[in-house]
């Protein structure tokens, strides 16, 4: 090969390889000092939304039976950053029943990812003691635009669970948690990943474009010679 267009090439894949390995920037993480209470984004205002890194966390919902037990301001919403492939929420409260008293637990949430990136997998971490007889029951189901994406379910009180899917751009949480009798649950966590979606820079694309078009060039000389 010409040892121009060799050159040419090499400046071309070394363009694409540039790109794909770019990504979006990060976004900033939301509030970590004081942590925040489910409550303040349940009333909305400045404080509806929560961001980390990349993913955008909305439209929170809480129910609890018995009502108010606990309350959404005894729970707190920690941004959580790490590993950085994997951000998400933890809610932490005192999500007990005393024993003998059956109780009904719901949490729900938009997650958006931020430009550039998909979500591709979730992760269910779930923190807590059994104090008596009691038993436990997690459903957490995952939509997309109403459509269903995946879903979870954990009877074990201390558990770490993941389901890969499709990338999308949003999601729709909803976590309904059964407790009867003696079990504590003290922290549910989520966690969705980052998935860049590789796409080349303006500026990459033009310099490919150049040395596309120099190959080209260089090639119809050597057809004329």
């Amino acid at each position: 090969m010409n040892p121009k267009s060799a050159a040419l090439g090499m400046a071309a894949a070394a363009a694409l390889a540039g790109a794909a390995l770019s990504g979006p920037a990060f976004a900033a993480a939301c509030p970590t000092a004081p942590v925040a209470t489910l409550s303040t984004y349940l009333t909305g205002g400045a404080n509806a939304t929560c961001t980390v890194l990349d993913k955008t966390f909305s439209s929170f919902t809480f129910n609890t039976t018995p009502a108010g037990s606990p309350t959404a301001g005894g729970v707190n919403v920690i941004p959580i950053v790490s590993p950085t492939n994997e951000p998400g929420v933890k809610f932490q409260g005192n999500f007990s029943r005393a024993a003998g008293v059956t109780g009904d637990l719901a949490i729900g949430f938009h997650v958006t990812a931020g430009a550039g990136f998909l979500i591709t997998d979730a992760i269910l971490t779930l923190v807590g003691a059994t104090t008596g007889s009691g038993s436990f029951d997690d459903t957490e189901v995952l939509r997309s635009g109403g459509t269903l994406v995946a879903s979870l379910n954990a009877t074990n009180i201390n558990l770490v669970a993941s389901t890969t899917f499709a990338g999308v751009t949003s999601l729709t949480v909803t976590e309904d948690v059964a407790l009867t009798g003696g079990e504590n649950l003290s922290q549910i966590t989520k966690q969705f990943s980052e998935t860049p979606i590789r796409t080349p820079e303006p500026a990459s694309l033009a310099l490919l474009g150049v040395g596309l078009g120099a190959l080209g060039l260089v090639r119809r000389r050597k057809r004329k010679q």
